[in-house]
């Protein structure tokens, strides 16, 4: 037959008659006996009515209409009845989805036998798809509500339907009956085959397409993985509690720096390194994960550490080349949110907040949390973890300080235990990402009991650092800055009774505050979570402390660099750092036995802060222009042979030349002069970096890469410093920084590796072993000496090395800086209104951050004004305390009656420096004078009426018995700035007895 979606019955008939030895038989497989159903006795009936309507019988009925009268007499009994029934219908479902009849052929030897079968497809379904899905919809219940029934029909069930759904362009629907099932299969512990086997079809139902070229397709398995990575339950609030997989409860926060937490996962990511390893498939490994998250059986927040955990050190990820997820765009909705742009850079008083565009950079954020994901605490430690743990986080505060001081910042300064800090807000936006991950609170000690533990614990590290041996496998050993790195971060249980988990223990106890309990623990902050610690100041505060231990030991380390002094001769001169890729002209020319010029300076490079464009940004984000470096090298003359050399890039603020802390790492790597060179020249972009997230292309096209004996090894690809923040920021005037090269003799570091991507710095190779025998941060990691005996700084060993220089070099940002405004006069500035009952002292009252946004009516009620017959004033804004906020399009307006519209005889903007927009410091702000046409005085109350760009703050009015404020609801937020009159926004508004933001009116 040529053509069966046409086939009349005469064809049908000729197709049956052509068929003589494959005697057809009935559509449906006979089920098992009824057991005292009240339906059985007319099964024989229906079952001849199907057979006849199928023509099933040997012949063709000249209508089809039996079998839909069969599924409908099917469909009005009860579900038990359907229970019994369940192949047939779930073959109907199957014959009837298709639009067309099941013909079931070839000989018939049991009641159970499988049956070859071809299929004449109908143009039209006998019954409509949403008749099919509605007439067993309580099967489908059914079965999702009985643990008892068997999965197998279960699934068959869900498969049938969930292909009809597809057919109707209904994915959504499929999706959550499928992904219920699923939930449901591994709640009841099916076996992983079952599950998996169920998966596979379901795909095939789903992704037709995909599914035939998946396995090689890369972007696949990515969005498979990053759905699981960011995948949240969407009823989290309503779900019960309890004990699961992961050992913590399904809604208690996940702390990644909880030692218990973190070991509890580990179990969760070898399970998940054993599907792999038993199946060597992918699919199986994210089928797992997903039946795991989507059935609630995990903690998800765990669950997505454990995902990422797996993903970055899984053999099957990397051979799909599936990669750590990058960091999302910023939602093109809210890139205007002054919630994310608050900060006020460049404008008054340098403050913490102007480093927000730092500290919430999403590139570095996911350098951190990706870091952490690599060198996990527990099991599996890497070769010198605990060095490189010590060492990243000491560059990163080195950098850190930098760009605090290019505004004018102090360094950080290290967090003291009795401290009591101001809290933290990463904004709104932040927050409804992640809502369990609650803003820091203000004011907040730590608990008592972790005081007095990291105290004592940092008494015995001291000791250690005195004693000078650690007990390492049953004996004494030499202690290095690998154990101490281990010994402070607690990165294996080894020594933790004796030393405690000092950082660990940091990070816990801001999570662990009395205001964060009394939030109870289904909530923690950002301190508790590599995927956003470096966003809160307290980080960087903290691990000072951290840091200012470990630089403890290596302050004890006396490094002689003259035993690691290779034959080669670099002056300042032969070492640039210029903006661009171009070398300088007659860099690399040689005569008459030396270089031909030597006349040559480095200039500046420019840096810029654009406009944020990753999710959760701050205000802007760091970037500079292209530079490269320029270094030439000369062979000393007695020197005979191969030298192998390893090149190490480091910059320093000009005054900090001999502050060995403050010395940046930017670069490191290996260069060879052959055996009849008198001298060479290298070439090295800034894209070529041993510190940042590298590129394969980068390091395929480096110097490095092009030397025939140096190895490329596989790097941690997704690790490393971001290139955008290479350069620190630099200042408007050109701030002076110093490039220094320390070239060292590669037999003894032994390097002769480059990361074919990552950063080989701060994360290492792929195979466990860090490419460098020396001590991380060489030659500026510990003291040094010439002789071994005596300490020199570092400008003096850079005069009395021919194998180090450093020459001078600036960065320039011009981002604009707005001094302070000068403070209003005092003297003629009296309280007018103030509403919160603090005349005389309503600078000093206390208001409390707020997070809402949106357009605000304040209420200055008449009651509230201490003097009359005023007509010149000004308004005072509060500050929150803690960041500035944005405000805009305020008016000063007379109120109309006890309405809440505006009298337009007074309807006056007020502006803050002659603008419209203002940015509200922490101190608060006064605006510019307003004259009244309305004179206070009388019964005239008046509305302050403004826009919160950003979140601002409220104070407890005097009187709470009244409306004090009102609020437009956030979508009509244009509408109630265009209009005065807001009686027509009475059902899209909130009202509050609190005031927001108004401090007082003078």
């Amino acid at each position: 037959m040529e053509n069966p979606e046409s086939a009349t019955n005469e064809e049908i008939q000729d197709f049956v008659d052509s068929h003589p030895e494959e005697p057809l038989e009935t559509l449906v497989e006979e089920e098992d006996e009824g057991d005292g159903d009240d339906d059985d006795d007319d099964d024989d009936e229906t079952k001849t009515e199907v057979r006849v309507g199928a023509g099933l019988d040997g012949t063709v009925s000249t209508s089809l209409s039996k079998i839909k009268e069969f599924w409908n007499k099917l469909a009005k009994k009860s579900v038990e009845s359907k229970a019994k029934r369940f192949q047939t219908i779930v073959m109907l479902l199957q014959g009837l989805g298709e639009g067309g009849v099941k013909v079931v052929a070839s000989g018939r030897s049991g009641r159970r036998q499988k049956r070859k079968a071809r299929k004449l497809e109908r143009t039209e379904a006998l019954v409509s798809y949403g008749q099919l899905l509605k007439d067993t919809d309580d099967l489908m219940r059914y079965y999702q509500t009985n643990d008892d029934l068997e999965s197998s029909n279960y699934s068959k069930l869900v498969l049938a339907r969930g292909k009809i759904m597809m057919k109707m362009n209904d994915a959504a629907r499929a999706d959550a009956d499928y992904n219920r099932m699923i939930s449901d299969l591994v709640r009841k512990d099916e076996e992983y085959g079952f599950v998996k086997r169920v998966s596979n079809e379901w795909e095939g139902i789903r992704y037709p397409d995909k599914i035939k070229e998946k396995k090689e397709d890369t972007e696949f398995y990515q969005k498979r993985i990053e759905y699981l990575i960011n995948w949240t339950p969407g009823d989290r609030d309503e779900e019960e509690d309890y004990e699961d997989a992961s050992g913590i409860g399904l809604k208690q926060a996940f702390n990644g720096f909880n030692p218990e937490h973190r070991e509890k996962s580990e179990i969760l990511i070898t399970e998940l390194e054993n599907v792999e390893e038993e199946t060597d498939d992918l699919d199986a490994v994210l089928d797992y994960a997903d039946a795991r998250q989507r059935g609630r059986e995990v903690n998800d927040m765990m669950y997505r550490y454990v995902i990422e955990a797996y993903l970055v050190h899984s053999k099957l990820c990397k051979k799909h080349n599936v990669r750590y997820p990058d960091p999302p765009k910023r939602d093109p909705s809210m890139t205007q949110s002054a919630a994310m742009t608050g900060s006020g850079i460049g404008v008054g008083t340098p403050n913490e907040l102007w480093m927000n565009y730092w500290r919430c950079d999403a590139d570095f954020n996911f350098h951190h949390n990706h870091w952490h994901a690599v060198y996990r605490n527990g099991r599996n430690l890497k070769t010198r973890q605990g060095e490189l743990f010590g060492y990243m986080h000491a560059q990163m505060l080195a950098r850190f300080n930098a760009d605090r001081e290019t505004w004018g910042l102090e360094p950080v300064k290290a967090y003291e235990f009795d401290e009591v800090p101001e809290g933290f807000d990463a904004g709104w936006e932040f927050a409804e990402r992640y809502p369990w991950i609650y803003p820091r609170p203000d004011k907040q000690i730590w608990p008592r009991d972790i005081i007095n533990e990291n105290k004592h614990f940092e008494g015995e590290i001291e000791d250690l650092f005195d004693y000078g041996k650690i007990e390492y496998n049953g004996k004494e050993q030499p202690l290095n800055s690998n154990f101490v790195g281990h010994i402070l971060e607690s990165s294996s249980g080894r020594w933790q009774q004796q030393f405690g988990s000092f950082h660990n223990m940091g990070h816990m106890a801001f999570v662990y505050t009395e205001a964060m309990r009394k939030l109870g623990n289904r909530n923690t902050t950002y301190m508790g979570t590599p995927l956003c610690a470096v966003r809160d100041p307290i980080f960087f505060r903290w691990h000072q402390h951290v840091d200012d231990l470990y630089q403890m030991w290596n302050d004890k380390v006396l490094t002689n660099l003259t035993k690691n002094s290779p034959d080669v001769i670099i002056d300042p001169c032969d070492v640039m750092i210029v903006p661009g890729l171009d070398m300088p002209a007659d860099f690399d020319k040689w005569g008459g036995g030396d270089w031909a010029k030597t006349d040559f300076s480095c200039g500046e490079i420019k840096t810029k802060l654009r406009e944020a464009d990753l999710a959760f940004e701050w205000d802007y984000k760091l970037d500079h222009e292209p530079f490269s470096y320029h270094i030439r090298l000369k062979r000393k003359p007695a020197s005979k042979g191969e030298l192998r050399l390893t090149l190490r890039l480091f910059i320093c603020q000009e005054r900090f030349v001999n502050k060995r802390r403050r010395w940046i790492e930017m670069d490191k790597f290996v260069y060879v002069m052959p055996a009849n060179a008198t001298y060479g020249v290298v070439k090295r972009q800034d894209r070529e970096s041993s510190v940042i997230k590298r590129s394969h292309a980068a390091t395929d096209g480096s110097d490095e890469a092009k030397q025939k004996n140096i190895e490329i090894k596989a790097g941690n690809c997704d690790c490393g410093w971001p290139y955008t923040m290479l350069l620190p920021r630099g200042n408007k005037n050109g701030e002076k920084w110093l490039l220094g090269v320390y070239v060292s003799d590669g037999k003894n570091d032994q390097i002769n590796v480059c990361a074919s991507c990552g950063s080989m710095s701060y994360c290492g190779t792929r195979d466990q072993i860090y490419p460098d025998k020396m001590i991380m941060g060489y030659p500026f990691s510990t003291k040094i000496s010439l002789d071994g005996k005596g300490e020199v700084e570092i400008s003096e060993a850079a005069k009395n090395l021919s194998n180090f220089c450093i020459t001078s070099f600036t960065i320039v940002n011009d981002h604009p800086y707005t001094p302070p405004l000068p403070p209003p006069k005092k003297d003629p500035l009296r309280p007018v209104f103030s509403p919160l009952n603090t005349l005389g002292k309503f600078v000093s009252s206390n208001y409390s951050p707020s997070r809402l946004v949106g357009r605000f009516r304040v209420l200055l009620d008449d009651t509230d004004f201490h003097q009359m017959g005023i007509e010149r004033v000004r308004v005072v804004l509060k500050g929150r305390g803690d960041q500035s906020y944005g405000i805009c399009n305020m008016k000063l307006s007379l109120r109309l009656g006890n309405t809440l519209n505006v009298d337009p005889r007074c309807n006056i903007p007020v502006m803050f420096n002659n603008l419209i927009e203002a940015e509200v410091p922490v101190e608060g702000l006064t605006s510019d004078e307003v004259v009244l046409p309305v004179k206070t005085g009388g019964q005239n109350d008046y509305w302050l009426t403004f826009t919160l760009l950003s979140p601002g703050c409220y104070g407890l009015a005097e009187n709470r018995d009244r409306t004090n404020t009102y609020r437009v609801n956030k979508r009509l937020t244009h509408d109630a700035t265009q209009e005065d009159n807001w009686e027509m926004f009475q059902e899209n508004m909130k009202q509050y007895s609190n005031i927001y933001c108004v401090g007082s009116v003078i």
